[in-house]
């Protein structure tokens, strides 16, 4: 027997949300813009792995995929950017997201039913949803960007966000 190998499945669900302010690169400390993603939800899957070498090193990781959506976009854009100021909303759907985390470590403290040491990892996670639709809820002139409104079967905004980066910690 060289080590001990576990598996692990699990489902996740969540929900939330998030807003950007974006400001002016040009006229510091103008507000130009406010997206604001309400109401979101999440449904994933997650698969789990661990190694322990008898010697003490170990390797560990976890890999999730799943849906996105079921949310609204608010946006907001004030004035001197957009004259009036223009207040839309539009439905989010088929989102994903996906992560990875990898770590590997040496356990220097053991005994039964526990075990303890250093270990270092990388991690990336990403998430991406669609916006579909766009009604305008304030402005609704006709130089507005959503008059007419336009239909929920077409996509109006893309946001995507990727993060990697380099994990240092106590394995336990």
């Amino acid at each position: 027997d060289d080590g001990q190998l576990e598996f692990a499945s699990r489902y996740a669900y969540s929900s939330g949300k998030m807003s950007k302010d974006r400001y002016s690169s040009v006229t510091p400390g103008q507000l130009n813009s406010t997206l604001s993603y309400q109401r979101m939800k999440s449904h994933a899957g997650e698969l789990c792995a661990r190694w322990d070498e008898k010697s003490g090193w170990c390797l560990k990781g976890d890999f999730g995929l799943g849906s996105l959506g079921h949310g609204t976009l608010n946006d907001e854009d004030f004035p001197a950017f957009t004259t009036p100021y223009s207040n839309t909303t539009s439905d989010l759907s088929q989102g994903r997201t996906t992560y990875i985390n990898i770590d590997g470590g040496f356990n220097v403290l053991g005994g039964p039913g526990y075990k303890a040491g250093p270990l270092i990892g990388y991690q990336y996670w990403y998430q991406g949803i669609n916006a579909f639709g766009c009604t305008q809820t304030a402005a609704a002139v006709a130089t507005a960007p959503c008059v007419p409104a336009i239909p929920n079967s077409q996509i109006v905004f893309t946001e995507t966000e990727k993060w990697q980066g380099f994990r240092v910690g106590l394995n336990s």
